[in-house]
């Protein structure tokens, strides 16, 4: 029976050779479709650069600002392609400075979704629980004005008797 330790060095030793099997297949297609390499790895810098910050465990970072990235990128595929898939037709389009705003100002709307969305979250989720705590003790006084104040939990205790007053009737 393998370790711990010997499960994740062979589990780390599978990643590796899967990530060695994926660039050999990936390589040979970039160098095919060179131009549409060129001009998505200049439209996707911003993706890297997400993926190198991201310290998330679950690569939240990483999702959230590559793909509206990859969508920003379109058009200047969709230039690239209608126009020739050349090397001389990419350098065209990385001139271009509306694609390069289309793509960038994509991956900028990913990094405010990253960057705004908690907090405007955290802000929602506190106004709806201050509202939920007011209503509750909206409620909470209701009950204490019908039922008493026993309802509410918060009664005094009896006053202890005093020294040497018996109320057991005894002398």
């Amino acid at each position: 029976m393998r370790t711990t330790q010997g499960k994740r060095a062979a589990a780390s030793e599978a990643r590796k050779r899967t990530r060695l099997l994926i660039a050999a297949l990936l390589l040979p297609v970039a160098a095919l479709l060179l131009p549409s390499t060129l001009v998505l790895a200049v439209c996707l810098l911003p993706a890297l650069a997400a993926r190198v910050a991201d310290r998330t465990p679950n690569g939240a970072l990483t999702a959230t600002v590559t793909l509206p990235n990859l969508c920003g990128s379109v058009p200047a595929m969709i230039e690239l392609w209608s126009h020739g898939h050349a090397i001389g037709q990419a350098s065209t389009v990385l001139g271009a400075p509306m694609l390069w705003l289309m793509a960038y100002g994509a991956a900028a709307l990913g990094w405010a979704v990253y960057l705004l969305l908690p907090q405007l979250l955290r802000g929602y989720y506190t106004l709806t629980a201050e509202a939920r705590i007011n209503r509750l003790q909206r409620q909470q006084e209701t009950l204490r004005e019908t039922w008493g104040p026993e309802v509410a939990g918060r009664i005094s205790p009896p006053e202890p008797p005093a020294p040497g007053d018996r109320s057991d009737g005894s002398a």
